[in-house]
């Protein structure tokens, strides 16, 4: 599931250098703008654009079935009383689902980032959306590899599943690493 969220993120905006690259307007762009500017203005475009992809479909989904299901049965707190913010979850579901969506945002923009730093080396697009599930497959083995622990898999922390239990550390781990 979480690969398809890199490849989600990616689709709305990380291949517009593809597309001036093909148009040949990216020259011109780039001598009207400057590098600097030019630069800062597409990774901002690029973050946004993937945070806000993410974080929309989930606060959509919250939206939707939010009136029909319950946000969280206190039942079940025993499955989930392992994973970060499960005493948020518990006392204030809201709260929990707010910190998974700007989560959830932190991710998109990170990998609509690096898919959008790729596309200026190999403007193919197929190429661009795949980038980031190739790269979060290649870190998941790696981290299997070196035997890190769960508690500190950077893939881990982005999806909510696993880090520190201090919900102030384990956010500001996730910022800091974006």
């Amino acid at each position: 599931m979480f690969d398809f969220i890199c490849i989600l993120s990616t689709v709305v905006y990380s291949d517009m250098f593809c597309r001036e690259y093909e148009s040949g307007i990216w020259r011109y762009v780039i001598v009207r703008t400057g590098k600097l500017k030019y630069v800062v203005q597409e990774f901002l475009k690029a973050f946004f654009s993937g945070g806000i992809t993410l974080c929309g479909g989930g606060l959509l989904f919250l939206l939707i079935t939010c009136p029909i299901f319950p946000l969280f049965d206190v039942d079940r707190y025993g499955e989930i009383s392992i994973l970060p913010f499960s005493d948020i979850l518990k006392t204030s579901p809201a709260l929990y689902f707010l910190i998974m969506l700007f989560l959830l945002f932190l991710t998109g923009g990170l990998w609509s980032c690096v898919s959008f730093c790729f596309s200026v080396y190999v403007p193919v697009r197929k190429m661009v959306y795949l980038f980031p599930f190739i790269v979060h497959f290649i870190m998941g083995r790696i981290m299997v590899v070196f035997k890190i622990p769960s508690e500190w898999r950077f893939d881990f922390m982005l999806c909510g599943r696993s880090g520190p239990q201090n919900e102030l550390a384990y956010i500001a781990i996730v910022m800091i690493g974006v």
